[in-house]
C-alpha cells in the first residue's frame, strides 16, 4: 500500500497540466486560514505561488481531516473569535465550511474554501467512474457565473488549455481513453478543440484502424499521426503551441527526455499527463487481440463519456 501511495504521489508531481482556479475574487482575498497538518501547509505554499495574503490565521487543530462534532464547534467558535477584514480563503475539509456558513451565513461572502483533495487528478476520476452525473452542468454553471465576475465558494485545480495532445507511444492502448476524456475535458472548460497527435509508423495500418476506431467512438476528432518524435516529423504540429504530452508511467522519463530534445529544435510550451497504469487484470495483454481490446473499452466507456460531457 505505501508503494502504491507513493506511485501515486510521483504522477501526481509529473503530471504538470493542471493548475490552479484564479478569479477576480481570489485576486482580492485579504488572509488565509489553514490547520497546523501538513497537508494544510503544503497547499497553503502553492497558494501563496499565485496570491499574496496579509494575514495567515494557523488554527491549532488538523483541518484536513474528517472532523467530529466537538472539533466543528471548536472550529467555528475560533472563527467567530477572529476579527477577519474583507474576504479570505480556508484550507479545510468540507465539513467545516458547510457547518460554518450553516450557523453564520454570512461567511459564505467572506470566506472560500479549498478542499484537501483540491489537486487530485480528476481525469483518472473520470475514466473510473467516479465522477458525478452532473458532472457538465456545474461545470457550466461555474463558468457563467466567472463570466458575470460572481463570486464562487470552491476552488481547485483545473487542466490548463491545451491546442495539442500529444501522445508519443500507444503500447497500451488505455492511454487514450485517458486522452479522450482530457480532449472533452479542455473542450468543455476552455472551448478548444485541441488537435491529436499520435505516433505511429505508416507500416502499421491495423494499428491505425484501431486507434481511429476508439477515438471516433469516444468522440475525437481531428487524430493526425506522425513517425518519430523528432523535428522533421511534429515540427508544424507543435510549433508555437501549448501542447500536453499524454505518457504512461513506464515511459515518462524516456518520452520527457525525447520532448527536451526536440524543444531545442522548435518553440512550444509543453505539460505532461502520466495516466496511471491499468491493473493486471484490465492490462490489454490478457485480451485476445488488440481489436478485441478497442471493443472492450469502447463498450466500457462510450455511454459513460457521452452522458458525463453531454455529447
Amino acid at each position: 500500500m505505501d508503494n502504491v501511495c507513493k506511485t501515486q504521489a510521483e504522477v501526481q508531481n509529473f503530471s504538470d497540466c493542471f493548475d490552479f482556479r484564479m478569479d477576480t475574487r481570489f485576486k482580492n482575498m485579504t488572509f488565509l486560514i489553514k490547520g497546523k497538518d501538513e497537508l494544510s501547509t503544503k497547499i497553503a505554499q502553492e497558494i501563496r505561488e499565485k496570491h499574496s495574503f496579509y494575514n495567515t490565521y494557523n488554527l491549532d487543530m488538523d483541518l484536513c481531516s474528517k472532523p467530529t462534532p466537538e472539533q466543528v464547534q471548536n472550529f467555528i467558535d475560533q472563527i467567530s473569535a477572529l476579527d477577519l477584514p474583507g474576504s479570505g480563503m480556508l484550507i479545510a475539509d468540507k465539513l467545516y465550511y458547510s457547518r460554518l456558513i450553516e450557523e453564520r451565513p454570512n461567511f459564505i461572502k467572506k470566506l472560500a474554501l479549498v478542499r484537501p483533495d483540491y489537486d487530485t487528478d480528476y481525469i483518472q476520476l473520470m475514466v473510473d467512474f467516479a465522477i458525478g452525473r452532473h458532472y457538465a452542468s456545474r461545470v457550466r454553471v461555474l463558468k457563467e457565473k466567472n463570466a458575470s465576475k460572481e463570486g464562487i465558494s470552491s476552488y481547485y485545480k483545473n487542466i490548463m488549455p491545451f491546442d495539442v495532445l500529444l501522445i508519443p507511444t500507444v503500447e497500451d492502448l488505455q492511454i487514450l481513453v485517458n486522452a479522450a476524456y482530457i480532449y472533452q475535458e479542455i473542450k468543455l472548460r476552455h472551448d478548444i478543440s485541441p488537435k491529436v497527435y499520435i505516433q505511429c509508423s505508416e507500416n502499421e495500418q491495423s494499428e491505425k484502424r484501431n486507434i481511429i476506431r476508439l477515438l471516433s467512438a469516444l468522440c475525437v476528432d481531428d487524430i493526425s499521426f506522425f513517425a518519430q518524435l523528432g523535428v522533421m516529423d511534429i515540427a508544424e504540429a507543435v510549433s508555437n503551441k501549448r501542447v500536453l504530452v499524454i505518457t504512461s508511467q513506464s515511459r515518462y522519463t524516456q518520452i520527457r527526455q525525447k520532448v527536451e530534445e526536440l524543444r531545442r529544435g522548435v518553440i512550444f510550451s509543453a505539460g505532461f499527463y502520466v495516466a496511471r497504469q491499468p491493473q493486471a487484470n484490465e492490462a490489454q495483454g490478457k485480451e485476445p487481440d488488440r481489436k478485441t481490446y478497442v471493443e472492450n473499452l469502447i463498450e466500457k466507456h462510450q455511454a459513460y463519456l457521452k452522458h458525463l460531457f453531454k455529447i
